[in-house]
Order: C-alpha cells, then structure tokens, then sequence
C-alpha cells in the first residue's frame, strides 16, 4: 500500500478572507525542495482546532488498525468520527471515512481500501 496524505486548503471564509496564492506558494516552493511537517504547517496553518485533529489521529489509528488492520476498531473509530463532525460539521476527510465504515463491513479489513473515487 502506498501512505497518501490530504491536505484541505483553508478557504476564504475560513482564514478571515485570505489565503494562501499560487504566487505564494511557487515563491516557497522555488527555495525548496521539500518540507517536514512542522515546516508545512507553520506555511500552510491547518483550519482546524488542535483538539479536532488530535481526535481526527486517534480515529484514523482506530480505522486503519496498524499496518494489517488486525488491531482496527471501526465502532470506536466510527464514534471518534462522529466527535469530529460535530467539532467541524462539513469535514470531508471525516465525511469520507465515515460513510466507508457505515456502508462496508471490517470482516477481512487489511488496514488499507482501494481508492476508486475521488
């Protein structure tokens, strides 16, 4: 399986009308070729609270299970979730792992699914 990490970029009316150009973003990009996390986010200030993405981590930990699934929680995960959305109501990445769990069953889960949408 390949890690693949999301990013949603703040919208207008989520960072008081301001956000990050292209323009911008080319400049940082153009003296570097890479970033660590830390760098990342001091550039590109997440929307969401601490406490949202640290309950986020824990249901992702839950959903995923390790690096086989043996150790997936999908309940708990499913409730963490939950928690999310009522934190931020219109989160996708929660929306999107939310429905995955209500409509598939964990039986035969290998820590990872097939992207076959966007």
């Amino acid at each position: 399986p390949l890690l693949l990490y999301t990013y949603d970029v703040p919208s207008v009316a989520d960072a008081d009308g301001c956000i990050y150009s292209d323009s911008d973003v080319d400049a940082t990009r153009s003296t570097k070729t890479s970033f660590s996390n830390a760098e990342f986010f001091a550039t590109f200030k997440p929307r969401t609270s601490v406490a949202f993405r640290e309950m986020f981590r824990l249901a992702i930990l839950n959903y995923l299970g390790g690096e086989n699934g043996e150790s997936a929680d999908w309940k708990k995960a499913k409730s963490l979730l939950n928690d999310c959305l009522e934190m931020e109501p219109n989160d996708g990445p929660s929306t999107t792992i939310l429905k995955h769990i209500t409509s598939h069953s964990s039986d035969g889960w290998q820590g990872f699914r097939s992207l076959d949408e966007k």
